[in-house]
């Protein structure tokens, strides 16, 4: 996932509370354990990049820079482009393996 998007683009969620807590809590004691994410990209991961989208949430004494927004494009053109680039470099990827 982080050579398609880059690890800024990534936000970790999960199913709670739909799925069991401790199936949750497993994954992410096996998230944690993965040693393919050093800390501060996982830190990225489960924290800084939810914030940049929603700052407002950040504590009081924290500092974040909001994500850009495009408001002059309509969301679903957004959303088009944003598909079309991960589906292209996904489908480029798989071309070249």
């Amino acid at each position: 996932m982080q050579d398609l998007v880059g690890p800024s683009r990534i936000l970790f969620v999960s199913d709670f509370p739909f799925a069991e807590g401790f199936v949750t809590s497993m994954q992410v004691q096996e998230l944690e354990n993965l040693s393919l994410i050093d800390d501060s990209t996982r830190t990225m991961i489960d924290r800084d990049n939810a914030l940049r989208l929603f700052p407002r949430h950040a504590l009081a004494a924290e500092e974040v820079e909001p994500a850009p927004v495009h408001s002059s494009r309509t969301f679903r053109a957004r959303a088009r482009r944003a598909m079309s680039r991960t589906r292209g470099a996904l489908v480029n990827r798989m071309r070249n393996q």
